[in-house]
């Protein structure tokens, strides 16, 4: 199956049929790799240990819950601009609530996602977090 984002048809028939396994690990558009933990496909190693953590963190009490990929819809003026996908949505036991970015420090850099930031604070009073 190698290390592509993407499956050919073929392929894809192929592992719903049981005769291929998913690949464990494969690479991502900007280079980071990809991982399955629990099933979940991550975009990123660091995603996944950050998911692994917040795991860690609820089963103590730490935190109430938490949501992955959360969607958020960027308006202005009744007009969708965007779409935000968070990558984590944490509850905390005082009542903050706290969305969460696993980003690499190139990643972060880009416009798109400055754009998607700042839109989230001027829009939803939303600071995302970026771990």
């Amino acid at each position: 199956m190698g290390n592509g984002t993407k499956w050919t048809a073929e392929e894809f028939r192929r592992f719903q049929a049981g005769k291929v396994e998913a690949p464990a690990t494969r690479k991502g558009k900007y280079g980071n790799v990809e991982v399955v933990i629990d099933g979940i496909w991550f975009q990123s190693t660091k995603e996944g240990e950050y998911y692994k953590t917040l795991k860690i963190l609820q089963s103590a009490g730490e935190i109430l819950k938490f949501s992955r990929q959360v969607t958020y819809k960027l308006m202005v003026n009744k007009i969708l601009i965007c779409k935000y996908v968070a990558d984590f949505v944490i509850w905390w036991p005082d009542g903050r609530v706290e969305v969460v970015d696993v980003k690499g420090e190139h990643t972060a850099k880009l416009p798109v996602f400055r754009m998607k930031r700042a839109l989230m604070e001027a829009v939803h009073g939303i600071f995302i977090k970026i771990v």
